[in-house]
């Protein structure tokens, strides 16, 4: 349960800034993805056949945001004590989103694929769409949560999607100069 209200990721709060790791203080990864779960299997009841196109993506968000939660979570720690790098990692493959698969993706690489499937802003116009439909038939599926608590929910999944991004961002640029400068350097190296 959440116990405070979220404050968005680049705001101090408590006098010290905790970057990403803002989204998971005072909740479980495993509390934002059950919460996350839910929300698809209520606006995948709610969008019905008419709206085909979000139901698909809802379904592609339904099994890869969770991945995505996991892959920021396991940043986020890691950016707050790096010396623990190995075990949030080791944490990170135990809670891998997809179990039996053999060749897990680092965090960093998640998010790379992520947001070569799905554009940032369509990922957030879904967590908009999600967001209205809980709040609107919230009590006929039984989802008891105040409206704050959708809101505090809704900035969590929103962050979420920033930080993966930021991510995605980087490892692009990265994979980017790696892909430019490899050939130049092999070339000198022949010579």
């Amino acid at each position: 349960m959440i116990r405070e209200t979220f404050a968005p990721v680049n705001l101090p709060v408590d006098g010290a800034e905790l970057g990403p790791m803002l989204i998971f203080k005072d909740v479980t990864p495993i509390y934002i993805k059950v919460n996350f779960l839910k929300w698809c299997d209520i606006g995948l009841a709610e969008v019905g056949a008419a709206r085909q196109l979000e139901a698909k993506v809802i379904r592609h968000m339904q099994t890869e945001f969770v991945g995505l939660i996991n892959a920021v979570h396991c940043i986020a720690l890691t950016m707050e004590d790096e010396e623990k790098l190995d075990e949030n990692y080791h944490h990170y493959e135990d809670n891998y989103y997809k179990k039996g698969v053999k060749n897990i993706l680092n965090p960093f690489e998640f998010t790379y694929a992520f947001f070569r499937r799905i554009t940032e802003g369509s990922a957030r116009s879904i967590l908009w769409l999600l967001m209205e439909v809980i709040t609107a038939n919230k009590e006929k599926y039984e989802y008891l949560r105040e409206q704050k608590e959708i809101l505090c929910l809704y900035e969590r999944f929103s962050a979420v999607l920033t930080v993966g991004y930021s991510w995605y961002k980087a490892t692009k640029k990265y994979k980017q100069s790696k892909k430019k400068a490899g050939p130049k350097y092999n070339k000198k190296k022949n010579r």
